[in-house]
């Protein structure tokens, strides 16, 4: 099984930028999984700023058909 591909560069700058200036919304899986956690999420988003701002991979998530889902 091949990887999947990387996040496009613009696409990490943009999701680093909206971290920033929180401007997001928490929603869905990575929210349940926060909570079962015990994060808060204000450390969610450093930890996420943190990993992009490291120069770290992001890899982006693909539908069964094969387009491109964040």
């Amino acid at each position: 099984m091949a990887l999947l591909p990387l996040t496009p560069e613009p696409l990490v700058k943009k999701a680093a930028a909206y971290l920033r200036v929180q401007n997001y919304e928490v929603a869905g899986p990575i929210l349940r999984h926060s909570e079962a956690q015990g994060y808060s999420l204000g450390y969610l988003r450093t930890c996420l700023l943190a990993h992009l701002d490291s120069g770290r991979k992001v890899f982006q998530k693909m539908k069964k058909d094969g387009s491109g889902l964040l």
